[in-house]
């Protein structure tokens, strides 16, 4: 891989189902990575399981090898820690349903808007508690990114040695919109 080459990695739970290399056979969380990859200005993004060679042993032993390389060297890493398999998507990107995380009370036309999450905290710990945060490999990739944008069910949040920000799916401002 060039040293120039700007792209956006992507660490995900596989799943037990073969998928395609074509785009249209792609499940959800790939798909919507490309739409968040694109969205971001970058053209490139690596999913291990397309970018590998799962039928050469010889490539895929050389390529784990390099795992820690690959996403080091990624700008970004999005980072799928909602759901049990790649069919599940990324929340807020793709055509997932995002739950109604807040409750909004009209009590005599004053809008009222309660968050069931309370401190910076709570997206990371749903994202320690996903599927996502089980497996040894996404550890890793986790740990080798500089960058990372995680997408959980309720927020999208990023972290980088600089700092932690977090964007939740459901913004509260448009409170009439909602209804």
């Amino acid at each position: 891989m060039p040293s120039n080459c700007r792209f956006v990695a992507l660490s995900y739970v596989w799943g037990s189902e073969q998928s395609s290399l074509r785009l249209e056979d792609a499940p959800a969380t790939i798909k919507d990575s490309i739409t968040v990859t694109l969205a971001l200005g970058y053209d490139y993004l690596w999913v291990d399981r397309s970018c590998i060679n799962q039928s050469d042993s010889r490539d895929q032993n050389s390529q784990i090898r390099q795992m820690s390389d690959i996403y080091g060297a990624a700008q970004l890493t999005i980072i799928a820690a909602a759901g049990e398999d790649p069919s599940y998507g990324l929340p807020g990107v793709g055509i997932r349903p995002t739950p109604q995380i807040y409750h909004f009370e009209n009590i005599n036309q004053i809008y009222l808007v309660t968050q069931p999450e309370i401190g910076p905290s709570a997206p990371s710990i749903e994202a320690s508690t996903s599927r996502w945060h089980s497996r040894a490999w996404t550890f890793q990739e986790c740990f080798s990114s500089r960058r990372r944008l995680f997408f959980t069910d309720t927020a999208v949040f990023f972290i980088c040695n600089s700092g932690v920000g977090r964007e939740l799916i459901d913004p509260i401002w448009n409170v009439r919109g909602a209804l």
